[in-house]
């Protein structure tokens, strides 16, 4: 459904852009909104998503030529299974394992952006970025004569600074069309945790902690969007 809905609001962004075009003898362009909007993304089958992966990502102009973007992301995700093990080698082992995983990121990022012109602007600026995500992961294994218990903990944050230049036309009142470059410098904070213990005749416990912090240059390309004043 949400397929669907997406080719018909694309297919009425053409109809506003060719009646806007053929009407232009009869009545003034439409200018540049300059209220709120929600800002989408435009995908390569020509339907609705979000945003450069933002779940929610909003715009509003505090000055008649300068706007304030934000945009929040956030992802959710929780596995849990049950495993066999059968291994035929010097001597059979046979096991099973309980393993469950969660895996979360959150993303936030604010951006000033000045424009020029009306009907067919071009806009640049940037911002701030911080991210953090976590991943946590444990399984129980169970054998014949012991059982191993691991566990993986995993967690980044990064802080970093966005830029972008774009080009944006006025298809309606309250629909615009733009397409942007996008370049994000970013600090890159990452630690990884590992515990395991083995119970049987002998219990034995093993932990290692490993840290990781870089910088690192991303382009990101062309984005295409879709703006809906409100």
């Amino acid at each position: 459904m949400s397929r669907v809905r997406g080719h018909v609001i694309c297919v009425l962004m053409v109809w506003f852009a060719l009646v806007g075009l053929r009407g232009s003898g009869a009545a003034a362009a439409p200018s540049r909104p300059d209220g709120q909007a929600l800002v989408f993304g435009v995908a390569s089958n020509l339907t609705l998503s979000t945003f450069d992966g933002a779940m929610l990502a909003y715009q509003r102009f505090i000055r008649p030529n300068m706007a304030w973007r934000v945009s929040l992301g956030a992802d959710l995700r929780y596995d849990s299974g049950r495993q066999s093990e059968h291994r035929v080698g010097v001597s059979e082992i046979r096991g099973s394992a309980d393993i469950s995983q969660w895996d979360y990121a959150v993303s936030l990022s604010s951006d000033l952006l000045a424009y020029r012109g009306d009907q067919t602007s071009v806009y640049f600026g940037g911002g701030p970025r911080i991210t953090y995500s976590s991943v946590q992961g444990e399984g129980w294994r169970f054998y014949e004569t012991y059982s191993r218990y691991s566990r993986h903990t995993s967690y980044s944050y990064g802080l970093g600074l966005q830029g972008c230049i774009g080009i944006q036309w006025a298809a309606t009142d309250w629909v615009t069309l733009h397409a942007e470059y996008n370049a994000r410098c970013t600090y890159l904070h990452l630690v990884d945790e590992y515990e395991s213990t083995e119970t049987g005749e002998y219990t034995s416990s093993e932990t290692e902690t490993e840290k990781t912090s870089r910088f690192f240059l991303d382009a990101r390309g062309v984005r295409f969007g879709l703006s809906a004043y409100f």
